[in-house]
């Protein structure tokens, strides 16, 4: 566990302080349907709590890759005034707050958007069969999702996106209608830059409004099971026309104990990552040794961020300290001179052949790894996307994905090019899944995983007898498969191990007519659920 003041206000000599009121403090919500615990507050603020980093990696473990990360978004208007949203360490406030843009920020308000939206794709299938039969109960997170905004307080009448069943713009879970997601479990959030003056960054409002949602998918499949990503859709609520525009993500990595970290981009596949400077890497200990920074021993993991949608602009690294060119920012110019590829004093970089890209490398075999040179330490990273404008009433998106990657019998160079691999799938995994970045129908029809591009050949058909279904597989890879059929309260009624024969026949004849579920595990893990009707 990293307290903030052993990193930034340190060496203020101060502790942490906010200029937000306690009742802006926005709340936590953590992520876990995978293997990793990922963790985001309720204005988009990720990785901590504030006080202690609390993305896990492996959820059940005590180490995690990352200690806080947050969106930074800027650029001059027409007059050169800088308009600039950027969250750090909340040392002097934020810049962020939760919910949309609205004309009044009060009590109601904070008590409908100063939160999270935590919702499965179990609950949503559910929810589309039962809703309108007698004994449901709605869970509180589909009831209350906020697809339409307050439009008497100035809000948006089109939030969160949802399935609208009779096209008329307005959510009626009662209805029918049902939040759209991405994976088996996703968190939404919704915050702006327009609430109070910004006190991280010190920079004009943008009158931003994102949208943001973290989604993770319950899988066999290594690549996926360790990777979680983060879907942003940025809204211009203002009146300011940019005529170009800068967005980046701010991360400030801790694979496990952080002192011996080395910080690299891959331009080709447009990835952030960390990894650590030799096989061992160490628990640190504050100055009184009561608190500890759990490190991963021997053979660490490798961790990084790729942007999937568009192409790397700017990847930066800069020291923990104040240093007044490669030191943390300060005010405003300090924040878009990383986002716009420039030292924090608006010098160029002349660190390697790529002045935009800070510790750039092509790593395809271990071997290249060994050219690795800039000096391990506690450091953060700016990855950074250039718009060409951004007028009011337009809107972007951006997809990344978190990725993690050991091998425990590998070095920590091996583990980094299992990163790559991991990446290069994750990558192609999304580019199957989402046709662009606003697509959240992906897996509308059935929103149990797909996997990349493996067919699982497993088919739901009737048999010749009253109440007989039959499972047929004719895919070839290995499997331990237990089926589980469930009733519509939820409840199982029986189970069976599917090990290897290419058919399996069930017979519910002996159960009421009615709507059931099957679902289908390998491993432990959930890879399909499927709908039945008996008959």
């Amino acid at each position: 566990m990293r307290r903030i003041y052993t990193s930034f206000a340190l060496f203020l000599g101060i502790a942490i302080a906010s200029a937000q009121p306690d009742s802006l403090a926005p709340v936590s919500t953590a992520l876990d349907t995978n293997n990793i615990n990922f963790t985001s507050m309720a204005n988009g603020d990720m990785g901590w709590d504030y006080i202690e980093r609390t993305t896990l990696a492996p959820k059940t473990g005590d180490a995690g890759f990352l200690f806080a990360s947050s969106l930074w978004l800027g650029a001059p208007d027409n007059t050169g005034n800088l308009h600039l949203a950027a969250n750090t360490y909340k040392q002097n406030g934020l810049d962020y707050w939760p919910g949309p843009i609205g004309d009044d920020y009060d009590t109601d308000y904070d008590d409908t958007y100063n939160r999270s939206w935590l919702v499965s794709s179990d609950q949503i299938m559910f929810h589309r069969e039962q809703f309108n039969l007698a004994g449901y109960v709605m869970p509180e997170v589909i009831e209350n999702w906020p697809g339409n905004g307050n439009t008497t307080n100035g809000e948006s009448a089109q939030l969160a996106p949802y399935y609208d069943i009779n096209s008329n713009e307005i959510y009626e879970p009662h209805f029918g209608d049902f939040p759209l997601i991405r994976g088996n479990k996703a968190i939404f959030i919704m915050y702006n830059d327009d609430r109070e003056i910004h006190a991280s960054s010190g920079g004009a409002k943008i009158g931003a409004e994102v949208h943001m949602m973290i989604y993770a998918y319950d899988s066999v499949e290594p690549e996926l099971d360790n990777s979680v990503f983060v879907h942003y859709e940025v809204f211009n609520r203002g009146s300011v026309d940019f005529l170009e525009f800068y967005a980046g993500v701010f991360n400030d990595w801790e694979l496990g104990g952080y002192a011996d970290d080395y910080i690299a981009c891959d331009i080709d596949r447009n990835l952030s990552m960390v990894f650590n400077t030799d096989n061992f890497d160490e628990d640190i200990y504050s100055v009184d040794s009561l608190d500890i920074i759990n490190g991963y021993g021997i053979n660490p993991p490798a961790a990084g961020m790729v942007s999937l949608n568009e192409d790397i602009y700017v990847h930066w690294s800069w020291n923990n300290n104040f240093n007044p060119k490669t030191g943390n920012p300060e005010e405003a110019e300090h924040y878009f001179n990383y986002l716009n590829a420039m030292w924090k004093d608006g010098s160029i970089n002349s660190w390697g052949n790529n002045p935009n890209y800070m510790m750039s490398i092509e790593l395809e075999d271990t071997t290249d790894l060994d050219f690795v040179t800039n000096i391990p330490d506690d450091r953060r990273s700016l990855h950074g996307v250039f718009l060409p404008s951004f007028l009011p009433g337009e809107s972007f998106c951006l997809d990344f994905a978190y990725v993690y990657a050991r091998n425990t019998t590998y070095t920590a160079k091996q583990n980094a090019v299992l990163l790559m691999d991991y990446v290069d799938d994750i990558q192609v995994f999304y580019d199957d899944h989402f046709a662009n970045c606003t697509d959240h129908t992906a897996d509308f029809d059935n929103l149990s995983t797909t996997e990349f591009s493996k067919d699982l050949g497993i088919e739901l058909l009737k048999g010749t007898g009253l109440g007989e279904l039959i499972l047929s597989d004719n895919s070839t890879l290995p499997k331990h498969y237990s089926i589980q059929v469930i009733n519509i309260l939820g409840q199982p009624i029986f189970s069976v191990e599917w090990d290897s024969e290419t058919e399996l026949l069930m017979n519910l004849s002996k159960y009421s007519q009615g709507m059931y579920y099957i679902q289908i595990k390998n491993k432990g893990k959930s890879i399909k659920t499927l709908p039945i009707t008996n008959e």
